[in-house]
């Protein structure tokens, strides 16, 4: 082993992986120890019979302990250790067996490339001295999106919050409460600043921003619809409202931001003209048989999605505005609360109440099919999903939010919980899917999902 060819102390020389590997002098010349240490990703450990006879003497250096695998992008990880060695030359990294890179000596920690998510690969390292070689040490793992999703900021709204609305830069959050709108410059996640409010003395249960982000339509519950003009974010401005029949609990606009369609509880679904902002009027209704909590629109405008309590899904053609028709239902287990749809608006998805998600086939609107489920802990109030429809993020009260795979609709899985410690009512995805605000009973959490992209 004295003839040991190893990199200078300056560098450190890292294989991909990506074109084949390169086990260089270091490999040729140092040997695997026939008794290696194995720790899995728990951080316990195992070891073979400490008297079997090995081929090569290991030299009296410390092994590596306490590997830790640490996901830092979509194929990359860094491997860390612990150094219990005093004397050695430099770190041997070998990926299943195969040496990848060599570390120069008291570093304890390397970068591997290359890697895909939901492959797992054995990691494995030893010290390594003119002298010979420590144990081998080794760790199974691999890439661990799901670990990088994690809370990074939050603000007190000083009451329960309902409902958060982004701007499409991501710098502004819009945030319905209690007492009515505050306005939050979000530049830095961690450390959200009030800029703004608007006080209406009744709860802000949801918010709809118009494309040009600045006016502000609240449903205000028993105030009913009421517009604001949020241009300057310091100091809103009511520009208009319309005194709905019952509570107004959530707003939608048509692409056209002409029409606003508000669900206002125990009095169904209201239509309002919304061209002159300062004067609303009522152009239709329609009378549901329990409580509509939420309206999701088709992109062409023609037809509405109405969650409608214990009722489920209710499919109304809106394409005369003064006559809404029901042309479709699917009367699900629990409560429904919110539907999202799909990009191709062929999937409905539904949270659900006590039933928590419910996903449905309404290529045929008059006759929704469920195709999947996932019966949550708690309530399930509201809903979401990512661009590529592969992602499902639901606010299950006490439960917190939770993520699911939906790569198969018929076989979803839960993949992330992240707790807030309160009720969680809503949940809204910034415009470039790298965060999630959360509105809870106590204020705002904000998530950084940036992984799953």
């Amino acid at each position: 082993m004295k003839n040991l060819v190893l990199l200078s102390s300056t560098l450190a020389m890292l294989l991909s992986g990506c074109g084949g590997s390169s086990d260089g002098a270091n490999l040729a010349l140092s040997t695997l120890s026939n008794n290696p240490i194995q720790i899995d990703t728990l951080g316990s450990t195992t070891t073979s019979n400490p008297n079997q006879n090995q081929s090569t003497p290991l030299s009296p250096l410390g092994a590596p302990s306490n590997l830790k695998i640490e996901t830092i992008s979509k194929n990359k990880i860094r491997l860390s250790w612990q150094d219990n060695a005093t004397k050695e030359k430099a770190f041997c990294i070998y990926k299943d067996g195969e040496h990848i890179a060599t570390v120069e000596a008291n570093k304890t920690s390397v970068e591997i490339g290359c890697l895909k998510s939901g492959e797992t690969h054995t990691f494995s390292i030893k010290a390594i001295n003119d002298d010979g070689a420590s144990e081998l040490v080794s760790i199974k793992g691999g890439i661990n999106l799901y670990s990088q999703v994690k809370k990074i900021g939050s603000f007190d709204t000083q009451d329960e919050t309902y409902h958060v609305s982004v701007t499409n830069d991501g710098t502004k959050a819009f945030v319905g409460n209690w007492d009515g709108l505050i306005i939050y410059d979000i530049s830095d996640p961690k450390n959200p600043k009030k800029i703004g409010s608007f006080n209406l003395d009744k709860f802000v249960w949801s918010i709809a921003l118009s494309t040009d982000e600045s006016k502000a339509f609240l449903a205000d519950d028993y105030k009913g619809l009421v517009i604001l003009d949020v241009s300057d974010p310091e100091n809103p401005k009511k520009i208009g409202s319309f005194d709905t029949a019952n509570e107004a609990v959530n707003v939608t606009l048509s692409n056209d931001e002409s029409k606003a369609f508000v669900a206002d509880w125990h009095k169904g679904l209201f239509i309002l003209d919304v061209s002159d902002p300062a004067n609303p009027k009522k152009i239709g209704h329609f009378d549901t048989e329990d409580t509509v909590g939420s309206v999701t629109l088709l992109n062409d405008g023609t037809k509405a999605f109405v969650a409608d309590g214990e009722n489920g899904l209710v499919i109304l053609d809106i394409s005369d505005f003064s006559n809404p028709k029901k042309i479709g239902s699917f009367d699900t287990e629990g409560d429904t609360e919110a539907i999202t749809l799909s990009s191709d608006e062929t999937k409905a998805f539904v949270a659900d109440g006590t039933s928590g998600l419910v996903i449905l086939d309404i290529s045929d609107l008059s006759n929704p099919k469920k195709i999947g489920s996932f019966d949550t802990e708690d309530y399930a109030s509201d809903v979401a999903i990512s661009s590529d429809e592969t992602k499902v993020f639901v606010a299950d009260a006490k439960n917190g939010l939770l993520i699911f795979d939906i790569s198969d609709l018929t076989n979803i899985k839960l993949i992330k919980k992240i707790s807030t410690n309160s009720d969680v009512f809503k949940v809204t995805l910034s415009s470039d899917e790298s965060k999630a605000f959360i509105a809870t009973a106590k204020g705002v959490v904000i998530v950084d999902i940036s992984s799953l992209k």
